[in-house]
């Protein structure tokens, strides 16, 4: 099974592939127009590359996290006349805000978790009474 069929995987599962295809596919969806890599495919297969990681890198980021800042871009996004859509390469070079605001709602939810985790359970608290 290809990873272009991203569908098929979970999220930590894709690679430079499989987010490509989602940026076609969700780009279509989103604007109703094919999508345009910033400055070539060769340049947004680099950028995901670089926070994804590849085989023999680690990335920066997780997979979930760049896809959030993908789908965070694409909701934010205001088409114009001149710029009916936006790309991969546009949001990594001037949207990173974007980004920070993906970070900072994972850091939140993980953070959540963990003290629910940490947390006495009610057959805790009956146990003490």
């Amino acid at each position: 099974m290809s990873k272009k069929e991203y569908w098929k995987f979970d999220v930590e599962e894709w690679n430079v592939l499989s987010f490509t295809e989602y940026l076609i596919d969700r780009h279509e969806a989103t604007f109703g127009i094919p999508y345009v890599p910033f400055h070539g495919w060769g340049a947004e297969r680099g950028m995901i590359a670089d926070w994804i990681g590849t085989s023999k890198k680690k990335g920066k980021y997780s997979k979930k996290i760049v896809k959030d800042f993908i789908d965070q871009c694409f909701a934010t996004y205001t088409p114009t006349e001149k710029y009916p859509g936006t790309s991969f390469g546009f949001c990594y070079t001037y949207r990173q805000v974007e980004l920070q605001k993906v970070i900072a709602e994972e850091k939140k939810a993980k953070e959540l978790e963990e003290y629910i985790e940490e947390s006495l359970s009610v057959d805790d608290v009956i146990d003490l009474l």
